[in-house]
Protein backbone atom coordinates (compact mmCIF):
# COMPACT_ATOMS: atom_id res chain seq x y z
CA UNK A 1 0.00 0.00 0.00
CA UNK A 2 2.85 2.37 0.81
CA UNK A 3 4.51 1.63 -2.54
CA UNK A 4 1.23 2.35 -4.35
CA UNK A 5 0.80 5.61 -2.45
CA UNK A 6 4.32 6.70 -3.42
CA UNK A 7 3.55 6.01 -7.10
CA UNK A 8 0.27 7.93 -7.00
CA UNK A 9 1.66 10.80 -4.93
CA UNK A 10 5.49 10.91 -5.13
CA UNK A 11 5.78 13.63 -2.46
CA UNK A 12 3.49 11.93 0.07
CA UNK A 13 6.45 11.00 2.27
CA UNK A 14 8.50 14.13 1.59
CA UNK A 15 11.12 14.82 -1.03
CA UNK A 16 13.85 12.19 -1.42
CA UNK A 17 12.50 10.20 1.54
CA UNK A 18 11.45 6.68 0.47
CA UNK A 19 8.51 4.99 2.11
CA UNK A 20 10.87 2.29 3.39
CA UNK A 21 12.57 4.88 5.61
CA UNK A 22 9.22 5.88 7.11
CA UNK A 23 8.28 2.26 7.72
CA UNK A 24 11.61 1.43 9.38
CA UNK A 25 11.34 4.47 11.64
CA UNK A 26 7.76 3.61 12.60
CA UNK A 27 8.78 0.03 13.31
CA UNK A 28 11.69 1.06 15.55
CA UNK A 29 9.55 3.51 17.49
CA UNK A 30 6.77 0.96 17.84
CA UNK A 31 9.18 -1.74 19.01
CA UNK A 32 10.41 0.45 21.88
CA UNK A 33 6.90 1.50 22.82
CA UNK A 34 5.57 -2.06 22.72
CA UNK A 35 8.45 -3.36 24.83
CA UNK A 36 7.55 -0.81 27.50
CA UNK A 37 3.84 -1.60 27.33
CA UNK A 38 4.42 -5.33 27.51
CA UNK A 39 6.56 -4.96 30.63
CA UNK A 40 4.15 -2.56 32.31
CA UNK A 41 0.74 -3.61 30.97
CA UNK A 42 -1.71 -3.29 33.82
CA UNK A 43 -4.96 -4.31 32.15
CA UNK A 44 -6.28 -6.75 29.59
CA UNK A 45 -6.99 -4.06 26.99
CA UNK A 46 -3.35 -2.94 26.87
CA UNK A 47 -2.27 -6.58 26.55
CA UNK A 48 -4.65 -7.07 23.61
CA UNK A 49 -3.25 -4.00 21.86
CA UNK A 50 0.31 -5.21 22.37
CA UNK A 51 -0.52 -8.68 21.11
CA UNK A 52 -2.16 -7.29 17.98
CA UNK A 53 0.75 -4.97 17.11
CA UNK A 54 3.45 -7.55 17.85
CA UNK A 55 1.68 -10.07 15.64
CA UNK A 56 1.13 -7.58 12.85
CA UNK A 57 4.74 -6.42 12.69
CA UNK A 58 6.08 -9.97 12.93
CA UNK A 59 3.76 -10.97 10.08
CA UNK A 60 4.87 -8.06 7.88
CA UNK A 61 8.55 -8.64 8.57
CA UNK A 62 8.49 -12.37 7.89
CA UNK A 63 6.36 -12.30 4.75
CA UNK A 64 8.22 -9.27 3.45
CA UNK A 65 11.57 -10.97 3.94
CA UNK A 66 10.33 -14.10 2.15
CA UNK A 67 9.74 -11.99 -0.95
CA UNK A 68 13.47 -11.44 -1.39
CA UNK A 69 16.31 -9.07 -0.57
CA UNK A 70 19.75 -9.47 0.92
CA UNK A 71 20.61 -10.14 4.57
CA UNK A 72 21.10 -7.05 6.65
CA UNK A 73 19.70 -4.97 9.45
CA UNK A 74 16.13 -5.63 8.30
CA UNK A 75 16.38 -9.36 8.89
CA UNK A 76 13.14 -10.59 10.48
CA UNK A 77 14.99 -12.70 13.04
CA UNK A 78 15.47 -9.98 15.66
CA UNK A 79 11.86 -8.77 15.48
CA UNK A 80 10.46 -12.29 15.67
CA UNK A 81 12.79 -13.06 18.58
CA UNK A 82 11.39 -10.11 20.50
CA UNK A 83 7.87 -11.21 19.58
CA UNK A 84 8.43 -14.73 20.89
CA UNK A 85 10.14 -13.57 24.08
CA UNK A 86 6.75 -12.34 25.25
CA UNK A 87 5.02 -15.60 24.34
CA UNK A 88 4.98 -18.32 26.97
CA UNK A 89 5.94 -21.87 26.09
CA UNK A 90 2.32 -23.02 26.16
CA UNK A 91 1.43 -20.66 23.30
CA UNK A 92 4.11 -21.91 20.87
CA UNK A 93 1.54 -24.04 19.06
CA UNK A 94 -1.40 -21.67 19.31
CA UNK A 95 -2.57 -20.30 15.96
CA UNK A 96 -2.15 -16.54 16.16
CA UNK A 97 -5.42 -14.88 15.13
CA UNK A 98 -3.59 -12.08 13.28
CA UNK A 99 -0.92 -14.07 11.44
CA UNK A 100 -2.92 -17.22 10.74
CA UNK A 101 -0.17 -19.58 11.92
CA UNK A 102 1.55 -20.57 15.14
CA UNK A 103 4.31 -18.76 17.00
CA UNK A 104 6.57 -21.71 16.30
CA UNK A 105 5.81 -21.43 12.58
CA UNK A 106 6.73 -17.74 12.44
CA UNK A 107 10.04 -18.54 14.14
CA UNK A 108 10.83 -21.15 11.51
CA UNK A 109 9.69 -18.98 8.59
CA UNK A 110 12.01 -16.21 9.77
CA UNK A 111 14.92 -18.67 9.73
CA UNK A 112 13.91 -19.91 6.27
CA UNK A 113 13.83 -16.33 4.99
CA UNK A 114 17.32 -15.63 6.36
CA UNK A 115 18.65 -18.83 4.82
CA UNK A 116 17.13 -18.04 1.42
CA UNK A 117 18.55 -14.52 1.45
CA UNK A 118 22.03 -15.74 2.36
CA UNK A 119 21.87 -18.30 -0.44
CA UNK A 120 20.82 -15.59 -2.89
CA UNK A 121 23.75 -13.47 -1.76
CA UNK A 122 26.11 -16.35 -2.62
CA UNK A 123 24.30 -17.53 -5.75
CA UNK A 124 23.74 -14.23 -7.57
CA UNK A 125 26.74 -12.45 -9.06
CA UNK A 126 26.95 -8.83 -7.83
CA UNK A 127 28.28 -7.54 -11.17
CA UNK A 128 25.55 -9.02 -13.39
CA UNK A 129 22.81 -9.73 -10.83
CA UNK A 130 22.37 -13.09 -12.56
CA UNK A 131 22.54 -16.54 -10.93
CA UNK A 132 25.79 -18.44 -11.25
CA UNK A 133 25.02 -21.51 -13.42
CA UNK A 134 27.19 -23.98 -11.48
CA UNK A 135 26.53 -22.66 -8.00
CA UNK A 136 25.94 -25.15 -5.20
CA UNK A 137 25.02 -24.35 -1.59
CA UNK A 138 27.61 -24.60 1.14
CA UNK A 139 27.55 -27.58 3.47
CA UNK A 140 26.42 -25.34 6.33
CA UNK A 141 23.48 -24.12 4.24
CA UNK A 142 22.49 -27.68 3.36
CA UNK A 143 22.67 -28.77 6.99
CA UNK A 144 20.59 -25.81 8.14
CA UNK A 145 18.05 -26.41 5.39
CA UNK A 146 17.70 -30.07 6.36
CA UNK A 147 17.30 -29.05 9.99
CA UNK A 148 14.61 -26.52 9.13
CA UNK A 149 12.82 -29.10 7.00
CA UNK A 150 12.66 -31.46 9.95
CA UNK A 151 11.54 -28.75 12.35
CA UNK A 152 8.81 -27.57 9.98
CA UNK A 153 7.50 -31.11 9.57
CA UNK A 154 7.62 -31.67 13.34
CA UNK A 155 5.83 -28.39 14.02
CA UNK A 156 3.18 -29.12 11.39
CA UNK A 157 2.51 -32.54 12.92
CA UNK A 158 1.81 -31.09 16.37
CA UNK A 159 -1.80 -30.45 17.38
CA UNK A 160 -2.59 -26.74 17.07
CA UNK A 161 -5.38 -24.68 18.56
CA UNK A 162 -6.74 -21.14 18.18
CA UNK A 163 -5.15 -18.52 20.41
CA UNK A 164 -6.85 -17.21 23.53
CA UNK A 165 -8.30 -14.22 21.66
CA UNK A 166 -10.56 -16.50 19.60
CA UNK A 167 -13.62 -17.82 21.41
CA UNK A 168 -16.63 -19.89 20.45
CA UNK A 169 -14.99 -21.17 17.28
CA UNK A 170 -17.23 -23.15 14.95
CA UNK A 171 -15.96 -26.55 13.82
CA UNK A 172 -15.57 -25.37 10.22
CA UNK A 173 -13.70 -22.22 11.26
CA UNK A 174 -11.37 -24.25 13.45
CA UNK A 175 -10.64 -26.60 10.56
CA UNK A 176 -9.87 -23.65 8.28
CA UNK A 177 -7.48 -22.20 10.86
CA UNK A 178 -5.66 -25.52 11.16
CA UNK A 179 -5.38 -25.87 7.37
CA UNK A 180 -4.13 -22.30 7.02
CA UNK A 181 -1.44 -22.99 9.60
CA UNK A 182 -0.48 -26.17 7.75
CA UNK A 183 -0.33 -24.27 4.44
CA UNK A 184 2.20 -21.81 5.83
CA UNK A 185 4.35 -24.70 7.03
CA UNK A 186 4.28 -26.14 3.51
CA UNK A 187 5.16 -22.70 2.16
CA UNK A 188 8.29 -22.72 4.30
CA UNK A 189 9.26 -26.11 2.86
CA UNK A 190 8.70 -24.89 -0.71
CA UNK A 191 10.72 -21.76 -0.01
CA UNK A 192 13.68 -23.89 1.12
CA UNK A 193 13.50 -25.94 -2.06
CA UNK A 194 13.10 -23.05 -4.46
CA UNK A 195 15.83 -20.94 -2.85
CA UNK A 196 18.49 -23.40 -3.96
CA UNK A 197 19.64 -24.05 -0.40
CA UNK A 198 19.00 -27.75 -0.99
CA UNK A 199 19.40 -29.65 -4.25
CA UNK A 200 15.97 -30.40 -5.68
CA UNK A 201 15.78 -34.09 -4.87
CA UNK A 202 12.42 -33.83 -3.13
CA UNK A 203 10.06 -36.50 -4.42
CA UNK A 204 6.50 -35.36 -5.23
CA UNK A 205 4.07 -36.31 -2.48
CA UNK A 206 0.29 -36.57 -2.35
CA UNK A 207 -1.18 -33.10 -2.42
CA UNK A 208 -1.97 -32.11 1.20
CA UNK A 209 -5.50 -30.91 2.12
CA UNK A 210 -4.01 -27.55 3.11
CA UNK A 211 -3.01 -26.96 -0.51
CA UNK A 212 -6.60 -27.47 -1.67
CA UNK A 213 -7.78 -24.95 0.89
CA UNK A 214 -4.98 -22.58 -0.07
CA UNK A 215 -5.93 -22.54 -3.76
CA UNK A 216 -9.69 -22.51 -3.21
CA UNK A 217 -10.02 -20.03 -0.35
CA UNK A 218 -6.95 -17.85 -0.07
CA UNK A 219 -5.19 -17.55 -3.47
CA UNK A 220 -3.66 -14.18 -2.53
CA UNK A 221 -1.44 -15.88 0.06
CA UNK A 222 0.19 -17.87 -2.69
CA UNK A 223 1.74 -14.71 -4.12
CA UNK A 224 3.84 -14.36 -0.97
CA UNK A 225 5.65 -17.60 -1.69
CA UNK A 226 6.77 -19.70 -4.62
CA UNK A 227 3.62 -20.56 -6.53
CA UNK A 228 5.47 -21.78 -9.67
CA UNK A 229 7.29 -24.34 -7.54
CA UNK A 230 4.03 -25.42 -5.91
CA UNK A 231 2.36 -25.91 -9.29
CA UNK A 232 5.41 -27.77 -10.61
CA UNK A 233 5.31 -30.14 -7.66
CA UNK A 234 1.57 -30.81 -7.40
CA UNK A 235 -0.03 -29.23 -10.44
CA UNK A 236 -3.00 -26.90 -10.49
CA UNK A 237 -6.19 -27.84 -8.61
CA UNK A 238 -8.00 -28.51 -11.89
CA UNK A 239 -5.27 -30.81 -13.13
CA UNK A 240 -5.14 -32.79 -9.90
CA UNK A 241 -8.76 -32.74 -8.80
CA UNK A 242 -9.79 -35.81 -6.93
CA UNK A 243 -6.27 -36.57 -5.69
Amino acid sequence: MLASLEIISPTAFGYNIPWQAHLNLARDLMRKRLAYLRENACNLEEDKICSFLWSWFAYLDVLGSLSGGVPGTNSPGSWVLEYTLFSNADSQHEIDCIMGFTTRCVQLLAQVADLARHCDLQRIRPDTLLPQPNWTPTQNSVQLARQLEGELMESMARPSRPCRHVRNVETRDRQEMVLMNEAFHWAGLWEIRSSGSVLLDWQPQPRPPALVYWFDAVPDYGMNFTMPQIIKTWGTPAATSGS
